[in-house]
């Protein structure tokens, strides 16, 4: 089939199909479309990203590095000192 055809194919076909009508336009505006996107990029960086982009502290990342090194002392004071849990525990 020769290009000529097929572009005649392919208008005859588009004609057949709803008559090429664009598609519906959205009833989001400019703005809308605008800020979810902003909002969907800022949600997807990395903490150091988001500190860059807003000057915020990463408060949330630090109190979860606060939580680990107060379990990790808990744990090895109960390690380091079993004869004094032992002591209270058992009299």
């Amino acid at each position: 089939m020769s290009r000529e055809m097929r572009s005649l194919h392919s208008l005859a076909s588009c004609q057949h199909l709803h008559d090429c009508q664009p598609r519906e336009t959205s009833s989001y505006t400019p703005h809308m479309v605008d800020k979810m996107r902003r909002s969907l990029k800022y949600y997807f960086m990395t903490p150091c990203e988001k500190y860059k982009a807003k000057k915020r502290k990463p408060w949330k990342l630090a109190l979860q590095i606060l939580k680990i090194v107060i379990v990790t002392l808990q744990v090895e004071y109960g390690f380091l000192t079993p004869s004094l849990i032992m002591t209270v525990f058992y009299g």
